[in-house]
């Protein structure tokens, strides 16, 4: 079925394009829900070009151990999205609009979450995409990846997020995602301050996947 035929569902919180607000502690009415860390992941025009690259390819939330999936796209038999290096007509590229099915395991239990990405940044000095959540998705909100290279060459990493339980049922596994923050937020990490030695030998990005 083309993609413009296809009935997606809807986003499940708003308002959507919260996390553009940089000021967000001061000016934005969520500002209590909005949460933000930035920090350094390295130094240097290879370090910035493999974060700019990761951040708009999907390659992040790969790395950090999630399957990345087309909304309504099957699986293969195993249940997980095809290696790193997927055709860019196999998934779709880092664009508003752009819907994909994120997917990994929290111990035995397997969770799918939908997303559509709200908005991209492609600037010299800074890149980065927002996606926010679907109706299905365990929690509700958004979260803006960034990544900025400073005038001293120094590359930094901004994860911004508006987050709230999720709809119906979901609502009582909210306090486990709360507890589990920090582990997905250094996972995230980790795929971008990796040592670019280990990355350039292992560049299929298949480590974690799908864990």
């Amino acid at each position: 079925m083309p993609h413009s035929a296809r009935r997606e569902p809807p986003f499940n919180y708003a308002p959507v394009g919260a996390t553009q607000v940089e000021d967000y502690r001061g000016t934005s009415p969520f500002r209590n829900r909005i949460s933000q860390e930035r920090v350094q992941i390295g130094v240097g025009q290879a370090r910035w070009e493999h974060a700019g690259k990761e951040i708009l390819s999907w390659g992040l939330q790969r790395r950090a151990g999630y399957s990345v999936v087309p909304l309504g796209h099957p699986h293969n038999a195993d249940g997980e999205s095809a290696p790193h290096g997927r055709s860019a007509a196999a998934l779709p590229p880092v664009a508003p609009g752009a819907a994909v099915q994120l997917r990994r395991r929290l111990g035995p239990l397997p969770i799918s979450m939908p997303t559509r990405v709200v908005y991209v940044l492609d600037e010299p000095h800074r890149k980065g995409f927002a996606f926010g959540t679907l109706a299905g998705h365990p929690v509700s909100g958004e979260v803006a990846f960034i990544v900025e290279r400073s005038p001293d060459d120094s590359v930094w990493f901004t994860l911004r997020s508006l987050s709230g339980p999720g709809k119906g049922l979901w609502w009582i596994t909210y306090p486990i995602v709360v507890l589990l923050r920090g582990r997905f937020r250094n996972s995230y990490l980790q795929a971008l301050a990796e040592p670019l030695e280990a990355l350039q030998a292992g560049d299929d990005g298949s480590r974690g996947y799908g864990s």
